[in-house]
């Protein structure tokens, strides 16, 4: 793998010296964020084409830039992630993805439950810092993004209770709340499909929850090779 110069290091590193010292906190948009998100699909995609290893660690390191400090922890992250990628395996593509895109979204709420940056826009409320309450959602309860160019109808299934939430989200708006007002405790699944057409075709899938229970966990949609993925 060709390592980036060291010219192209010491860059980042200086840039991101320069932002402690100013005291000043780096600030991710969230209009960066969903293009991140974007992207990194686009480079598993590009891996699933071309078998160029090298290539996509190349260009994850590069996007990690694009997040504050994401050269430090993030970078190294996203590759280990990459070395779980097998063309041989069906659907091992969509699952890269969402390793990568849960590992983006652990990274950036680490930074931003230090101070170490904040969130602006429409993710802010995603993504809360120190000492701010999010608003209080139930056990049973999911927030969803869409990092996709579409409108989406998603509907979110509460398991064993035959309870479903269905709501349309439009692109570049803020997470949405599913949230089921009770506490069962109980595994969801997601049904994502395009409002206004008939691709990418509908997917469903179940989503990961988390020890402590979902209580508004995020999950994030994005379009991968023309198909749906979901990361946690």
């Amino acid at each position: 793998m060709r390592k980036p110069s060291a010219r192209t290091t010491l860059q980042v590193e200086a840039v991101e010296s320069r932002q402690l010292l100013s005291g000043l906190t780096p600030v991710l948009t969230s209009r960066t964020y969903e293009t991140v998100a974007a992207d990194v699909a686009t480079v598993v995609a590009r891996l699933a084409k071309t078998h160029n290893t090298a290539q996509a660690e190349n260009s994850l390191t590069r996007l990690s830039t694009r997040i504050p400090f994401g050269r430090t922890e993030l970078a190294s992250a996203w590759i280990s992630d990459l070395a779980s990628f097998n063309s041989a395996v069906p659907g091992s593509g969509r699952a890269t993805v969402r390793l990568l895109l849960a590992d983006l979204n652990r990274d950036v709420a680490a930074g931003v439950a230090t101070g170490a940056i904040r969130v602006t826009g429409k993710h802010a409320a995603a993504f809360p810092g120190p000492g701010v309450v999010a608003p209080q959602s139930s056990l049973d309860s999911v927030r969803v993004a869409n990092n996709t160019s579409l409108t989406l109808t998603v509907t979110v299934n509460l398991n064993n209770t035959g309870q479903s939430i269905v709501k349309t989200i439009p692109k570049n708006t803020a997470p949405v709340l599913f949230d089921f007002g009770a506490a069962t405790g109980n595994f969801m699944t997601i049904n994502i499909r395009n409002a206004n057409g008939t691709s990418p075709p509908p997917y469903t899938t179940g989503l990961n929850r988390p020890i402590s229970g979902y209580r508004g966990a995020l999950f994030s949609v994005s379009v991968f090779a023309g198909y749906f993925s979901v990361g946690s």
